[in-house]
């Protein structure tokens, strides 16, 4: 099946180097480039290349996405490092973690030791944590999230509004940057005036 596919074609597809970072770039209303955000991909060597939407949800099923995840985040400090190395120290990239990497892996460890070992300075790895991994495991993750944030990382919140939050819970919520949803933003009279 397609599912038995992806799932035992994901160790190949990271050593080979077919997991790769999409580059979304972030622009300022200036119209300067800051930074982006590392959005996975993979080029798949018989289905070509695969959008998030046609594996994602297998390798979280399976407990797989973690390795995806510690892929995108190890090529996005290398490639911060190469930015780094051509002068470029002031652009970022912010990559997704997922709810599963909080339980399967450590995430404080692997992401500073991806920083550490290309030698970039924590406030270029943005870190986007959806509203869903944070209402869930509350705890662990905060605790997590406030060790990240206290050695200089910057947390984002993505999705918010697309699950049961409010802004009341903005305040046990330690995030630097809100991402909010646009199915939120659509249920708004007049949202194009607020945006």
């Amino acid at each position: 099946s397609y599912e038995q596919m992806i799932t035992a074609s994901i160790d190949e597809a990271i050593r080979d180097g077919d997991i790769i970072p999409f580059i979304q770039a972030q622009v300022t209303s200036d119209g300067t480039v800051r930074g982006g955000e590392a959005l996975i991909r993979w080029n798949h060597k018989t289905e070509g290349m695969l959008p998030p939407g046609k594996f994602i949800s297998v390798l979280e099923k399976n407990g797989l996405i973690v390795k995806a995840d510690r892929c995108i985040w190890e090529s996005a400090c290398r490639i911060l490092g190469k930015w780094n190395e051509k002068g470029y120290k002031d652009m970022y990239l912010s990559v997704n973690i997922s709810p599963r990497d909080f339980y399967f892996t450590t995430v404080y460890e692997d992401i500073t030791g991806y920083v550490g070992n290309y030698g970039i300075s924590p406030d270029q790895l943005r870190l986007e944590i959806t509203e869903t991994a944070m209402l869930n495991n509350m705890d662990a993750v905060l605790d997590v999230i406030a060790h990240l944030r206290n050695d200089g990382y910057i947390v984002e919140m993505d999705d918010f509004g697309s699950g049961y939050s409010s802004l009341n819970t903005l305040k046990t919520l330690p995030v630097d940057v809100l991402k909010v949803d646009m199915l939120f933003l659509r249920d708004i009279k007049d949202a194009d005036t607020v945006l």
